[in-house]
């Protein structure tokens, strides 16, 4: 066991693993119970030191926990994009939850800084059988490609996606078409009034938007009427 590992263990918080478990039921590891902050406090620490931050990232993980400090740290890792796309493309196909995928893509905001590079890797991850590297391009898509450049061709590769019946796929794909319809609702609307989304996507993009406080509620209004 690593420094690191037993680190984690002595800032468990019992209730918050069992909460975690709950949320969280597509994980095969063992959840210790260490809350989001003190993880990103920690990832911080580590990456000052880059002999401890090498050796975590190339040691296997056996905790939960483990994998959401290892996608902080590749978040927190700045010096040279094309070994941070290396480590990503060795570290997502053991990513085996939803919380690991999200988390490390909302670290990742270096990616703003190389769009077309990542882009690379994100076209391979969509044609990926692993549900979690398609939903990590998903993510990253709505993250950090729904802007005037990229909006289109964003939209686009997750028409591309519909056909998936993975539940965590298909709820990436709604979080994503709420969040087009966020940023501009006149180009994105037409994916709920043409019906060009799958019954259940549709119905939970509706869901998702009707649960934002990023539309008005006259939008939220109209959004119901368009239920399936």
């Amino acid at each position: 066991m690593s420094n690191i590992t037993e680190l984690l263990l002595e800032n468990k918080d019992v209730k918050y693993a069992e909460f975690s478990k709950k949320i969280i039921p597509d994980t095969k590891h063992q959840i210790i119970g260490v809350r989001t902050p003190k993880l990103k406090q920690i990832a911080k620490e580590i990456i000052k030191d880059k002999n401890a931050f090498f050796e975590f990232i190339n040691e296997k993980h056996t905790y939960h926990e483990e994998f959401l400090l290892h996608g902080l740290l590749l978040g927190e890792y700045k010096e040279n994009i094309s070994k941070l796309l290396a480590f990503l493309r060795e570290f997502i196909p053991h990513i085996d939850n939803w919380a690991v995928c999200d988390l490390t893509v909302s670290a990742l905001k270096i990616i703003k800084n190389y769009k077309t590079k990542v882009l690379e890797l994100l076209l391979k991850l969509l044609s990926s059988s692993h549900p979690y590297s398609i939903r990590f391009a998903i993510v990253t898509l709505m993250w950090y490609y729904l802007d005037s450049e990229y909006y289109d061709r964003s939209v686009a590769l997750v028409y591309e996606r519909l056909n998936s019946d993975n539940y965590y796929i298909n709820m990436s794909i709604a979080w994503f078409f709420c969040t087009a319809i966020i940023k501009d609702y006149n180009k994105a609307i037409s994916c709920l009034i043409d019906k060009k989304l799958p019954k259940f996507i549709h119905n939970k993009t509706i869901q998702k938007c009707i649960d934002s406080f990023r539309l008005p509620q006259q939008t939220k209004t109209f959004l119901k009427t368009l239920k399936i």
